[in-house]
């Protein structure tokens, strides 16, 4: 039984783990959806954006 409550407990955590990935993703497109929409936007535009993702 208890072994049962603790792989429901892996299992919840990694499905949370998922979400959480996808919608960070979908963040990161949309940002850089924008940062290519501003006119005159600079390769270091995107250089800087990636920098402060990765942090």
């Amino acid at each position: 039984m208890k072994l049962g409550l603790f792989l429901s407990g892996v299992i919840e955590t990694a499905q949370e783990a998922v979400e959480i990935s996808r919608s960070i993703t979908t963040i990161r497109e949309e940002d850089l959806k924008m940062i290519n929409a501003i006119s005159g936007t600079s390769e270091n535009a995107l250089v800087i954006y990636e920098g402060l993702i990765i942090r």
